[in-house]
């Protein structure tokens, strides 16, 4: 059973019209002429983008959600990776890497079968991957499922994971002994607090609102927990406090169509 995201984060049965239950009969011929216009809510940052987040002493940045438009031709599903060492012991990755389990190798090629029962195996498809290793290797793993060639896979920084700086690699007890002050400011505001050496969810908005700015074509998207979540929010236009509260599931395909994001 699919479920439905829509613009309010409520989720729902749903089944898409002509699916046909696999979802492969005309579904990959060619782009349906889809333009989507999404906006923040009232209140987030719609005009323009807010200044980059710089860490200024008071570990602050400034900025809500930027306004995305997509105005090409396009068709998007999203796939954080697979399960890696650092998640199955806690630790923060951010842009450090850690390979994958046997868990998130089954994860990635379970996401690349279901892609390839939704949209059959098809040369007109773009993968496109964060280039850490844990993504790398999932696209990877999914382009086998999918029967084409990984040379294809373009890696993209935009969609890359939050920068946690100096807690990259250690778990909370670890950052909260290192620095309890700066571990309860990222707790109480996790979408403004730049962390030491890192970023904050705002930036990370920014970079990936732009990549969505660029969407054209087919494109398969392979990211992160954090990244995937705030892509997500951009594009339902959820409030900063909505994106960071998401789910992070490691064996769902996401397809994001028409201002709602179905999951398979």
């Amino acid at each position: 059973m699919q479920r439905t995201e829509n613009r309010s984060g409520t989720t729902g049965a749903a089944k898409m019209a002509g699916n046909g239950g696999t979802g492969q009969k005309g579904r990959d011929a060619s782009l349906d002429e889809r333009r989507y216009e999404i906006r923040g809510k009232p209140g987030n940052t719609c005009h323009g983008r807010a200044p980059d987040a710089r860490a200024d002493g008071t570990g602050k940045s400034s900025g809500g959600l930027p306004c995305v438009t997509i105005n090409r031709p396009h068709r998007l599903f999203l796939v954080r990776h697979g399960e890696t060492e650092f998640n199955r012991i806690r630790r923060y990755q951010g842009q450090s890497n850690s390979p994958l389990t046997p868990r998130g190798v089954a994860q990635a090629k379970r996401n690349g079968k279901m892609l390839a029962t939704l949209i059959g195996r098809s040369e007109s498809w773009h993968v496109v991957a964060s280039p850490l290793g844990r993504t790398m290797e999932t696209a990877r793993l999914i382009c086998h499922e999918l029967e084409l060639d990984a040379g294809r896979i373009e890696p993209e920084e935009r969609i890359q994971e939050i920068g946690f700086g100096v807690w990259e690699g250690l778990d909370r007890a670890a950052i909260n002994a290192l620095d309890r002050d700066a571990w309860s400011r990222y707790r109480s505001d996790p979408w403004n607090y730049v962390m030491p050496g890192g970023e904050s969810g705002a930036a990370v908005a920014r970079r990936i609102a732009a990549w969505l700015d660029e969407l054209e074509g087919n494109v398969i998207a392979v990211s992160h927990g954090t990244a995937g979540c705030i892509l997500r929010g951009l594009y339902l236009g959820l409030a900063p406090e909505e994106v960071m509260a998401q789910d992070q599931p490691q064996d769902v395909v996401f397809e994001l169509v028409k201002g709602q994001i179905l999951r398979h």
